[in-house]
């Protein structure tokens, strides 16, 4: 399992979440900490790019089929085309010093590459190797069984209306930017 294809896909998503890290770094500080992360984000935006060219021409080689979907629903090539919109604006708005913007775009490039991943995969998620007996992990077999999922569903649902309220409560007592208060 931890082959050239998931390692790359793992320093993508390094790159991609500290490219946007960095873009939250420059929503929350004024000054000389602001400018330095705004020059990681627009360095980390150039890594995070050629390592999606490269996961993207990787996911052909390793899943041939990848396109099955796009080319049977062409309403899934949304994903890639909000994926490629929201690496464009992230880059405009980095330019433009539009801190709010490039992080909500940054955001929107991360939900693409998600959103254009489940839609190449599904239903497998995982294919066997070659010449393997087992049909490998697919949405079906992969699933537990219904009344699992009903409990582990109310359970989510709890628990995550309990992390809306505590991130709505942390977002107001820390909004604003941070400031240096020892110089």
């Amino acid at each position: 399992m931890l082959n050239w294809f998931a390692l790359l896909g793992g320093v993508l998503s390094v790159a991609l979440l500290s490219m946007h890290g960095a873009a939250w770094v420059v929503l929350k500080t004024e000054g000389p900490l602001q400018e330095r992360a705004r020059r990681f984000a627009g360095a980390l935006w150039w890594v995070a790019m050629v390592l999606l060219m490269a996961m993207i021409a990787a996911s052909f080689v390793v899943r041939p089929d990848f396109t099955a979907n796009f080319i049977e629903h062409p309403w899934l090539l949304l994903a890639p085309v909000i994926t490629a919109a929201g690496a464009m604006a992230v880059k405009v708005f980095q330019r433009r010093q539009d801190g709010r913007r490039a992080f909500a775009a940054g955001a929107v490039l991360i939900a693409g590459v998600l959103a254009s991943v489940a839609a190449g995969l599904y239903p497998r998620l995982l294919p066997a190797g070659p010449g393997s007996a087992h049909p490998g992990l697919d949405i079906f077999n992969a699933a537990s069984p219904e009344g699992s999922l009903r409990t582990a569903l109310a359970v989510y649902l709890w628990g995550l209306a309990l992390v809306a309220l505590y991130q709505v409560n942390v977002y107001r007592i820390w909004r604003g930017k941070a400031r240096d208060v020892y110089h």
